[in-house]
């Protein structure tokens, strides 16, 4: 009998995206059955693409025929790949998006780590991956530091879909929310059509969970606790009327979406951070290896409101041990930071170096 889990938790209106992305997943008709399956979309990120380009040989002859071509930078050479790519993953998505009122089936794609606090540079590229790309159900990544969420607002404003990442605060979260909702009120007010624009809020949480534990003596909850907080934020919000107003006129709410959902510590159980947050009005982006064990063992109920009765205490104990969550967040968006420009450096550095090695062979 097929296995209905990603279709039974939608329903109960989660939404289940893979966090992968390679030329192989798009070619091999596996990608094809995930969605048969209930597979909603699709997020991309440098560290990804490295592995893909790096690790196989499925784009050596793409890279060969650009650098033939006269593509010499590997900044051109991999957004060639990658736009290609995500080209294919929104078109396979496509129905998706359409038999969901463009609600769903969305395909990210990161901008360039380097443009995290650069609002001119960051748009400017938004604009121009946009339009190369082409598609209604892509959606442009734009981390959340302070100068992103001004970012957040322009493309919200430009009609463009918009995922937050690198969240890890609340408080963060509240700022991409308001600035999604600033942009869509003031698309409003110049006549500007509302009901084809989409944003989720990325709320990363083994990283939380791999710092924290350090200084916890309850191991393994605070990324919970943290996200069951964002999301009881997120239903304050949209139960304003002023916001049910804006529902009605054709806003989609910005979902809040689990990223970082693959457990680092071997002690935690694998679907820590899948099985806990189903819920309404969310999505839970995946790793292939995650997603396979929630296919095989995960369970379709209601979760993300467990113990909200418990979150207010939890948080008042924090600050009794001294522990300080702000310090642990603005940490984790520095560290986020760091590493989306690594894996970004390692990337192109990787597209040079096949590209050398492919020349030399021919």
């Amino acid at each position: 009998m097929k296995n209905n889990l990603l279709i039974d938790v939608k329903n109960l209106g989660q939404s289940l995206w893979l966090d992968f992305i390679s030329s192989k997943l798009l070619t091999s008709g596996e990608l094809d059955e995930l969605i048969e399956d209930g597979l909603m979309g699709l997020t991309s990120n440098p560290a990804i693409f490295e592995q893909a380009i790096s690790k196989t040989n499925d784009y050596d002859d793409n890279i060969l025929a650009l650098k033939e071509q006269g593509c010499i930078d590997p900044k051109l050479i991999y957004e060639a790949l990658a736009i290609d790519d995500i080209k294919k993953a929104c078109d396979k998505f496509a129905h998706v998006y359409e038999q969901t009122n463009k609600t769903d089936g969305f395909v990210s794609l990161e901008l360039d780590p380097s443009l995290a606090f650069d609002v001119a540079g960051s748009v400017a590229e938004a604009k121009r991956l946009h339009k190369s790309i082409n598609r209604k159900n892509l959606m442009i990544k734009v981390p959340a530091t302070p100068e992103g969420i001004k970012v957040i607002y322009e493309l919200i404003l430009l009609g463009m879909n918009v995922n937050v990442t690198l969240l890890f605060s609340v408080e963060a979260y509240k700022n991409a929310n308001n600035a999604y909702i600033d942009a869509i009120k003031e698309r409003i007010k110049k006549g500007l059509e509302i009901s084809h624009i989409n944003s989720v809020a990325s709320f990363f949480l083994s990283r939380i969970d791999t710092k924290a534990d350090k200084l916890l003596e309850t191991k393994g909850k605070l990324a919970l606790m943290n996200a069951k907080k964002a999301y009881l934020e997120f239903m304050n919000f949209y139960d304003q009327t002023e916001i049910k107003e804006l529902l009605n006129k054709g806003l989609n709410p910005q979902r809040l979406l689990w990223a970082s959902t693959s457990t680092k510590n071997p002690e935690y159980d694998d679907l820590l951070y899948v099985q806990n947050l189903i819920g309404k009005h969310t999505v839970n982006t995946i790793p292939p290896s995650t997603l396979k064990i929630f296919m095989q063992k995960g369970k379709s109920c209601i979760t993300v409101l467990d113990d909200s009765e418990k979150i207010i205490d939890f948080f008042k104990d924090l600050e009794k041990q001294g522990i300080n969550i702000d310090c642990i967040t603005d940490e984790l968006l520095d560290e986020g930071l760091d590493i989306f420009k690594k894996a970004f450096m390692n990337l192109l550095e990787s597209v040079n170096l096949k590209a050398l090695s492919l020349q030399k062979k021919n």
